[in-house]
């Protein structure tokens, strides 16, 4: 799996193959290269942690790596005229208002 998490520690993603019915199979010995794409995942801008971890084919914990990296997210240059909240979320989302009828 792959996770990431905000500097204060909060998961913000867990992209776990399990979730998707597609366990990994590994190689017993020797080192593994494993491509991981997420899609479409707009955070704002900031730092952000990217862990991994993974589990035997009896849930035994074999490898969990909290901090493997850290990945800082640049504004981008689409957004960077928005006004925007002081205290904002880390996860940028399209949404809609619609008033009520007067």
């Amino acid at each position: 799996a792959v996770t990431i998490y905000d500097l204060a520690g909060t998961k913000l993603v867990n992209a776990d193959s399990l979730r998707k019915g597609q366990p990994l199979r590994l190689q017993q010995t020797g080192p593994a290269v494993i491509r991981f794409k997420i899609q479409n995942f707009p955070l704002q801008q900031g730092i952000y942690e990217l862990g991994v971890w993974a589990v035997d084919t009896a849930g035994l914990m074999q490898m969990y790596l909290r901090s493997v990296l850290q990945l800082e997210v640049l504004e981008s240059p689409l957004h960077a005229h928005e006004l925007k909240p002081q205290d904002d979320g880390c996860v940028r989302c399209d949404f809609e208002l619609v008033a009520p009828s007067v």
